[in-house]
């Protein structure tokens, strides 16, 4: 009687424990990656409400067609930018100075940020100082994707 108390109570212990998790186990996971050039006239001016508006925010949208829904709801997706024969992978902020002709240096930053979706991944160049300027120019960008 003893020895059968004891196994019930391991077995219902067991239950308990192993009843509270979820876990998901994920054979075979690949990653690929997929390279963008994108040019100075590839960048169109835009704000974060979604009005075009040339305030030092820009943005350029890349065709990803291997992004499937199956890919938006178990994989993922991350984003690198080339910058000075180094990838770096987003978001990621840059210094830079500027000196005007009257010999004063400005200093400011570049945020380079990402977002996705299906079949679609939006880069967004952002100048801290929000000065309306030239579009960011020519970069390149790496989409990695993992299912």
């Amino acid at each position: 009687m003893k020895a059968l108390k004891t196994l019930i109570l391991v077995l219902v212990t067991g239950l308990l424990l192993s009843g509270c998790t979820k876990e998901y186990i994920t054979q075979g996971t690949e990653m690929y990656f997929v390279d963008f050039d994108v040019s100075n006239s590839d960048w169109y001016p835009c704000s974060e409400d979604g009005y075009y508006d040339n305030e030092g925010y820009y943005g350029v949208t890349l065709p990803v067609p291997d992004i499937t829904r199956d890919i938006v709801k178990y994989g993922n997706v991350q984003v690198s930018s080339y910058y000075q024969g180094v990838w770096t992978p987003l978001p990621a902020m840059r210094v830079y100075t500027e000196t005007d002709n009257k010999g004063n240096e400005f200093i400011y930053t570049i945020y380079t940020d990402y977002e996705w979706s299906e079949r679609t991944v939006n880069i967004f160049v952002t100048a801290s100082d929000l000065i309306p300027g030239d579009p960011p120019g020519a970069m390149s960008f790496r989409v990695y994707i993992t299912r």
